[in-house]
């Protein structure tokens, strides 16, 4: 009867460590030349070390790094030559993935190698940037984002933050939208889109993010849809900023998923109301990609959309096969490019020179939000022009009804 291969936490500078670390130079680095130093072993001593053992001997091994206290990257990964083909990298992956959640991670990356960047798609893990050099050879950035909820506390989160864990001047709200985007994209679209990006700015400017808001007014119409009226809107959004400005917050990031052309506009004037209200306040509101002023970013479950919504939650999250040869805009709900020809890298570039811009609003002052909110209904007064007689709801059904 065969061995089993074990998975194993490694300890450093163990006899099991020396034999891990000439798998993992025989694998990795002599191809290439390479080899540790002293330093690159000792600054190891701060990593996780996991192994697949069999009769005390490793067949694959890998690191994990900490990169933050909800990162990991997990590199070196390493299987013995003869035993390629049966699956052991897979499942060192996987029990180290399933290892890291344990311990509170919400995501994993790697530096995948370009060979072998179709087996971490297996796995579940996705590229976000472009290729690049490492150790001489092309690489790609990969993501894992770990399934459920870490035990413990993030405190980005409003939610999940304690009393003592307050004190930032910036707190993020994202508002999302129950809306249908096809038959590709999940209801929630707008919501995950914005969720990934707003925990994101929050955790750089070092802000708190609230629970987003599922109450947009507009969805496209549709049976599936769900969304309130404008008066309501407005006066729910009013009141939570309105006890964020008490509670002591003086920046306020008011980011949207939902591009619906007057929930847009509704957004932009609440923004600019509490700051007429408070010249302490700054209000700033918009979604992700607004602030880069290229409108055909923001399409409606195209390629722009898709390749937001893979980045944030991860390409299991799309259907794209789901979709017909050519497509509809009435029955296909999409308004842009093919969401088949979603760019995820240029997607996660995007994204990142909007996560700089959506900071530089955040560090101006109120003539600049107000400037940028000027700017965007300018953008929006021919469709307000065109299609606004009696209400928001009205104008949307209006302006549907030539697609």
């Amino acid at each position: 009867m065969p061995s089993e291969n074990l998975f194993a936490q490694v300890q450093h500078g163990s006899s099991l460590y020396e034999r891990c670390i000439d798998l993992r130079r025989r694998v990795l680095l002599v191809p290439l030349g390479l080899d540790f130093t002293d330093e690159q072993i000792q600054q190891e001593s701060a990593d996780l070390h996991f192994a697949l053992v069999r009769d005390q001997i490793p067949v694959a091994a890998c690191v994990a790094t900490k990169i933050n206290d909800f990162t990991a990257q997990i590199r070196q990964v390493a299987v013995e030559p003869a035993e390629h083909g049966k699956g052991l990298g897979a499942q060192l992956m996987r029990q180290t993935a399933a290892f890291l959640y344990a311990e509170g991670y919400r995501e994993a990356i790697v530096h995948a190698r370009a060979n072998v960047v179709p087996f971490y798609l297996k796995l579940g893990y996705y590229p976000y940037d472009s290729e690049f050099i490492e150790v001489g050879i092309p690489h790609r950035k990969m993501r894992l984002q770990l399934p459920g909820h870490p035990g413990r506390p993030d405190p980005t989160y409003y939610a999940e933050s304690f009393p003592a864990d307050f004190g930032s001047s910036l707190a993020v709200l994202p508002v999302g939208a129950l809306e249908w985007h096809g038959s590709h994209l999940p209801m929630g679209t707008d919501n995950f889109l914005v969720e990934s990006f707003a925990y994101e700015l929050a955790r750089r400017l070092n802000g708190k993010l609230l629970p987003t808001l599922w109450t947009p007014i507009t969805p496209l119409p549709h049976q599936l849809g769900i969304g309130i009226r404008t008066d309501s809107f407005r006066m729910l959004v009013e009141d939570v900023l309105a006890a964020l400005v008490k509670n002591g917050f003086s920046r306020i990031a008011l980011i949207t998923g939902h591009y619906a052309q007057g929930h847009l506009w509704e957004l932009y004037d609440i923004a600019d109301a509490a700051m007429a209200a408070n010249s302490d306040l700054l209000a700033v509101a918009g979604s992700p990609l607004e602030p880069l002023a290229m409108p055909d970013l923001l399409d409606h479950a195209g390629s722009w959309e898709t390749a937001q919504l893979m980045f944030g939650k991860g390409p299991g999250f799309v259907r794209n096969g789901t979709l017909p040869p050519v497509l509809e805009p009435k029955r296909d709900a999409v308004l842009g490019d093919d969401p088949r020809h979603a760019d995820i890298v240029k997607t996660a570039e995007y994204l990142e020179l909007a996560q700089a811009r959506w900071a530089e609003l955040l560090s101006g002052n109120q003539e600049a939000a107000r400037a940028f909110h000027a700017g965007e209904r300018a953008e929006l007064q021919g469709y307000r022009d065109r299609f606004y007689k009696e209400s928001w709801q009205q104008a949307i059904e209006s302006w549907w009804a030539t697609k």
